[in-house]
């Protein structure tokens, strides 16, 4: 059996705030480069969130994909939805994604993707909070929970 190299992962976002901090949209990539074969994995993925109140978020995005492997172009596509609730110094997160990803070894091979994201951020647990000039860090999070599903 053939052993093969981990991957080189690297990922972008831009963002951009509007309407007091209450929207976002963004527009992040990821590239996968598999340096002991010769294929690339590259996903192109806007973005919009909006807090409808202060304790909910609601997001949407779509997702384009390409395998390049061997001069070959391979496409894929999807889509995530997600919500936040902020309770306390804690905010719930879930996302919920859907895609077709090209296969990273099969040729004319789609791979459907279900996946669920959920995760517990802690802000603010070690300082209090004061009144800073905008832009700066007002407190300190903490990630304490990540899950990972994969539903399919």
């Amino acid at each position: 059996m053939k052993s093969y190299k981990a991957p080189v992962y690297i990922e972008q976002t831009l963002t951009r705030v509007f309407g007091g901090g209450t929207t976002s949209i963004a527009l992040k990539q990821v590239n996968v480069l598999f340096l002991d074969r010769n294929l690339y994995y590259l996903r192109l993925m806007p973005m919009a969130e909006t807090w409808i109140a202060p304790f909910l978020g609601l997001r949407l995005g779509i997702e384009g994909s390409t395998v390049i492997r061997n001069d070959e172009f391979l496409p894929g596509w999807g889509g995530t939805c997600g919500l936040s609730f902020k309770f306390w110094k804690l905010t719930l997160d879930a996302n919920y994604t859907l895609r077709q990803r090209p296969s990273r070894s099969l040729p004319d091979i789609v791979v459907p993707e279900s996946i669920l994201y959920i995760t517990l951020t802690a802000n603010g647990l070690f300082r209090q909070q004061k009144d800073f000039a905008p832009g700066t860090v007002r407190s300190i999070a903490c990630q304490v929970i990540i899950l990972l599903l994969y539903l399919n």
